[in-house]
């Protein structure tokens, strides 16, 4: 299970990603995260890919935190990082 308590990023130069996002999702459940560009979808999937730090709240899987990379969540990148 993912849990998402009170999740809060923000940026150096005072841009607000995320703020107070809550968020349970159970084993087995698929999500979509669709918004506008710009909204914060690729800073919540990489504070959930433990890639960020969140700057207040908290991720958890299976009721372990997220504080790095975690085994149960892959990731692949909007640009091309293997080429050029």
């Amino acid at each position: 299970m993912l849990a998402i308590q009170n999740l809060s990023r923000s940026y150096p130069g005072g841009t607000h990603a995320l703020d107070r996002i809550d968020l349970v999702v159970p084993e087995g459940q698929v999500l979509a995260v669709l918004r506008g560009s710009g909204c914060g979808k690729s800073t919540l999937l990489r504070v959930v890919a433990g890639l960020d730090r969140p700057s207040h709240g908290r991720v958890t899987i299976d009721g372990a935190f997220v504080d790095g990379p975690h085994p149960r969540i892959g990731i692949v990148f909007q640009e091309p990082r293997l080429l050029p």
